[in-house]
């Protein structure tokens, strides 16, 4: 994990690749993996379109075929698409994971119209409640 913090953002995604296709221990590449991408992810949502992508674009092929963290990384863009575009669809946020739900009504700059959405149609009544609550201004460092 430290090497994944200490990696500049240009040799991220084969460092990715390498720790999932190298590491004996899978769980614990997979584990690793996902931290840095939830923290890297959690920083750079709302960022510009331009931005995310160049930063997924090589983390999308450094994941390769693995569908957890494929899935992960598709939440991470929705919640992008949540904070900094107005392109989301109700379907999308109906159909999706409880952990992205919840996450949306944490991210600092989530729109009024998605948290208003969560707030009537979220999963479970803690993402409902957490929808109406006032939205935060600060990141929260995750």
């Amino acid at each position: 994990m430290r090497a994944l913090d200490a990696a500049p953002a240009a040799e991220a995604a084969p460092l990715i690749r390498r720790i999932l296709t190298e590491d004996p221990d899978r769980q614990m590449a997979r584990a690793a993996v996902v931290r840095h991408l939830d923290g890297r992810a959690a920083k750079l949502a709302g960022t510009d379109d331009q931005t995310w992508h160049t930063w997924t674009a090589p983390l999308r092929e450094a994941i390769g075929d693995d569908p957890f963290l494929t899935l992960r990384l598709q939440e991470w863009t929705l919640v992008h698409q949540a904070t900094a575009t107005p392109s989301w669809s109700p379907s999308t946020l109906s159909a999706a994971s409880d952990w992205l739900q919840r996450r949306l009504t944490e991210t600092p700059g989530v729109s009024a119209p998605v948290l208003a959405f969560l707030a009537e149609h979220g999963r479970t009544k803690r993402v409902r409640a957490a929808s109406r609550r006032p939205p935060r201004t600060e990141p929260d460092g995750s």
